[in-house]
């Protein structure tokens, strides 16, 4: 009995402990989103929309933003824009992401009228590079 009561006291111990580094955790989560929104509207400010690093001038660490643009292709929507031909072309049993633009460079595929199936979304990352 003497064993069980020890192995439940350190199951306990070893729970709560856990228990309160997860809440640290998504409290420490929530504090470095509002500090990234924060250093993002600084640099912004400074910079303007723009990648760019910056060096800690007091610790000589450094801050990276790192603006990426994201693209989705809505496969049903370009199905129906495409003639069956370019279709093949471009997919396989899906867009090839790759396929598709290559043949939009070489005027296969208009842009103008895929324009309402294609979406474009901004990745704005911020990176600490330490020494």
């Amino acid at each position: 009995m003497n064993n069980l009561k020890t192995k439940v006291n350190v199951l306990d111990q070893l729970e709560t402990a856990y228990s309160m580094i997860d809440t640290q955790i998504k409290t420490l989560e929530k504090t470095k989103v509002e500090l990234k929104k924060q250093v993002l509207s600084e640099l912004e400010k400074e910079f303007g929309h723009q990648g760019v690093t910056y060096s800690n001038t007091l610790t000589g660490e450094k801050i990276q933003r790192i603006i990426q643009v994201r693209t989705s292709l809505d496969n049903e929507k370009i199905k129906k824009i495409l003639a069956p031909d370019v279709w093949k072309r471009v997919t396989e049993e899906k867009i090839v992401s790759k396929l598709f633009f290559v043949a939009i460079e070489m005027g296969i595929i208009k842009s103008t009228e895929i324009k309402e199936a294609v979406e474009t979304s901004e990745v704005d990352k911020l990176e600490v590079i330490r020494r």
